[in-house]
């Protein structure tokens, strides 16, 4: 039977109409859901870690800053290549220092005519040491002052974005002040580091396995993608006693994270307005990366409370089986592995029976003050 176009209409509208009241009735029940998806959804909300760095600082800044107009250039000396016939293939500008005697700190600027650049934990400059220091936007005023001081002729930094010609090719682009690297780091207390520094050498920031480090532990240091993302974890009181070797027992350490040009642009942050908020972006940031580092572990003890349907994944897991080939799909495996960290399993990575042993040492982990007096 065939059906006309108005008619083919009035039956689309109707099935729609269905559609709708079928919503907005099911929207008033209560869910009814699988016993297995339901030990998944009512894992209890477990805080991912205890550990939280209320006083982060800005440890590292690199800046871009091109120029309107041209500027004499800023180097100490110059690197070139080149070629077979005698052409120069490129040339790059060295750093020069600025330093500062009374307390043997210093600072890298370099100009190249178009483009200012400008590097170094500006917090320490002038000081006798880092183990406190600024927020990123109380880093920029610095910088700020330091370029009125050394290179008054150097305008809008950090000011509105404008448009430029671009001496290459010659278009018309929107361009300003950037910021392409930034370390982030909170200092806590730990009554044992080497302790520590065993349980975080299971842990993984994101997809990066740690590496141990002359320090502590690394995470990123050797990745491919180096302007993204890096962390470390050292004895802090180590490196400012000039000793070859970490503390073993109790010591104050930090935590460091490196914010590489392409994980600032993805957040917004490669700006001075991404870091003026009202909330404190520092901290914000910092919690992301710390809460994957200093989160809770599952042990033998604290298995019991994990659902009887989910516990048979973990147990899984424990014995080296991937669970990826035991999920019927990707879909399932991602719902499984959320559900297994709200208990302090990251089934991604395989098991270390080190950390389930019954007896459990407890290592206290106490974040400290950072940031200095203004």
């Amino acid at each position: 039977m065939a059906f006309t176009s108005a008619q083919r209409k009035a039956h689309r509208a109707r099935a729609k109409a269905i559609r709708s009241l079928q919503d907005a009735n099911a929207a008033c029940l209560p869910p009814v859901l699988p016993k297995f998806a339901k030990d998944l959804t009512e894992a209890p909300a477990l805080p991912p870690s205890d550990v939280v760095f209320d006083s982060v600082i800005c440890d590292w800044l690199t800046i871009s800053h091109p120029l309107r107009v041209a500027h004499p250039v800023v180097n100490d000396g110059q690197i070139l290549r080149i070629k077979a016939d005698g052409s120069t293939e490129w040339t790059t500008e060295c750093w020069k220092t600025l330093k500062c005697a009374s307390s043997d700190t210093s600072l890298r600027i370099k100009c190249d005519g178009e483009k200012v650049m400008m590097t170094g934990n500006i917090g320490r400059f002038g000081q006798q040491d880092n183990l406190n220091g600024h927020t990123v936007a109380e880093c920029i005023e610095l910088w700020r002052q330091l370029l009125a001081t050394y290179y008054p002729n150097i305008n809008d930094f950090f000011g509105p974005d404008f448009k430029m010609v671009n001496r290459v090719t010659g278009e018309v682009v929107l361009s300003g002040t950037r910021i392409t690297r930034c370390d982030l780091a909170g200092n806590f207390f730990t009554d044992n580091f080497a302790s520590l520094s065993a349980q975080l050498m299971t842990r993984k920031l994101g997809q990066r396995p740690p590496k141990a480090g002359k320090f502590g532990p690394m995470w990123g240091y050797d990745s491919k993608r180096a302007n993204w993302l890096k962390a470390k974890v050292y004895d802090k009181v180590c490196e400012l006693e000039g000793r070859r070797t970490p503390a073993t027992g109790a010591t104050t350490a930090r935590f460091e994270v490196q914010l590489g040009s392409e994980l600032l642009k993805r957040k917004g942050l490669h700006v001075a307005e991404g870091w003026k908020k009202e909330i404190d972006m520092e901290n914000v940031t910092f919690l992301e990366f710390s809460n994957q580092v200093f989160r809770d572990q599952a042990t033998a003890e604290s298995w019991l409370d994990i659902p009887p349907r989910l516990r048979q994944y973990a147990v899984l897991w424990r014995d080296g089986t991937p669970l990826r080939n035991q999920c019927k799909s990707e879909a399932t495996f991602y719902r499984v592995r959320k559900a297994l960290l709200m208990h302090g399993i990251d089934a991604s990575q395989p098991c270390n029976v080190m950390t389930l042993v019954r007896r459990i040492e407890v290592v206290k982990v106490m974040p400290l003050p950072a940031r200095r007096a203004a």
